[in-house]
């Protein structure tokens, strides 16, 4: 009984060590099944990040390539608006001649000039220019006199001429005052138109002034537009820069989220791996142990059943042993 209890044991410690055998392949198939799954997170999570780098360097490129050209569109803006503001400077003496000549100008001489039925040839040329560059907005320059008089009569013509829109003249406005002034070249020449009419001689200087200015921002206006598509690109450059910066941040940002769930995925990893790694090493050892007592659970097994069949024969055998004793000893037919 003894030694079949301890070989029972032993087979039933054999079957339970092959069970945990099984068990344990399970377990490690499964385990390497979250190991793929989490390796492949890992590279995508890689390959998101390398994407991701890439896009940061090329915004970061267009960046640097955008701030450049606005810093060169700067000194060129700054050039360009220096250079013309200096040649309006040529305009400021007419203009300032013409600003003290209509502070000098008061109601009366006006409404002297618009008085005359008939008035002097240069006061009437000097009146049509005005109504040419319509310093009202409303003047009628194809009625003559009478359109004329109708803005002399105006109270608020004066002021008109303080605040004229003068960089809103046009060309054919300019040519049409220089046909008139050419008709009376000499009389508008140095102070004598003083001498014909105060108001006259006013006006005179405003509508020259006028003319000037409009001469010199023509050469202007090509600097001036310059000025402007380079101002207009450079906004825009800087809005797009600013655009460039914020989409850097969030992706810098978004970056630096995917480095940590990297991190923090392949530490996973890391920590699987080492788990599947240890149990394939118990796997394989334990295996190896099955394996080696494969022969000693058959040899085992066998005796095990022997003895069963010894121990179901134990009983016939001591009789059959007793009664051979008994015939084969020292005893007499009686005693036998």
């Amino acid at each position: 009984d003894m030694m079949s209890t301890r070989l029972g044991g032993g087979l039933d410690k054999l079957v339970q060590a092959a069970q945990q055998v099984t068990e344990m392949s399970r377990e490690l198939e499964v385990k390497k099944a979250i190991v793929d799954e989490n390796a492949e997170k890992v590279r995508e999570l890689i390959n998101t990040i390398t994407e991701k780098t890439i896009i940061v360097t090329q915004r970061q490129e267009q960046a640097n390539v955008g701030a450049d050209q606005i810093a060169k569109n700067s000194v060129i803006i700054e050039e360009e608006k220096g250079k013309a503001d200096e040649a309006l400077q040529q305009a400021i003496p007419a203009l300032e001649m013409a600003s003290k000549a209509l502070e000098n100008l008061d109601k009366a001489d006006i409404t002297e000039i618009k008085s005359l039925p008939n008035p002097p040839a240069p006061v009437m040329i000097v009146c049509l220019c005005l109504c040419i560059l319509k310093p009202l907005g409303k003047e009628d320059e194809n009625s003559g006199w009478s359109g004329a008089k109708a803005m002399l009569a105006d109270i608020g013509l004066l002021n008109a001429l303080v605040n004229y829109k003068k960089d809103e003249m046009k060309e054919k406005q300019i040519k049409k005052v220089r046909e008139l002034l050419n008709r009376e070249k000499e009389t508008f020449t140095g102070d004598k138109m003083r001498q014909i009419s105060k108001a006259g001689y006013g006006m005179l200087q405003w509508v020259i002034a006028m003319v000037q200015y409009y001469d010199v921002a023509k050469q202007v206006e090509p600097k001036r537009k310059l000025v402007a598509d380079l101002q207009q690109k450079k906004e825009q450059a800087e809005e797009n820069l600013k655009k460039i910066n914020q989409e850097l941040k969030e992706l810098g940002e978004a970056l630096e989220k995917l480095s940590d769930d990297e991190k923090e995925q392949s530490a996973t990893l890391k920590s699987l791996k080492e788990e599947a790694d240890t149990m394939t090493r118990r796997l394989n050892a334990a295996s190896q142990l099955i394996e080696g007592l494969g022969s000693e659970r058959q040899r085992w097994t066998e005796d095990l059943e022997d003895m069963g069949e010894v121990k179901k024969r134990l009983v016939g055998d001591c009789l059959l042993c007793a009664a051979f004793l008994s015939y084969a000893g020292p005893f007499n037919h009686e005693f036998r």
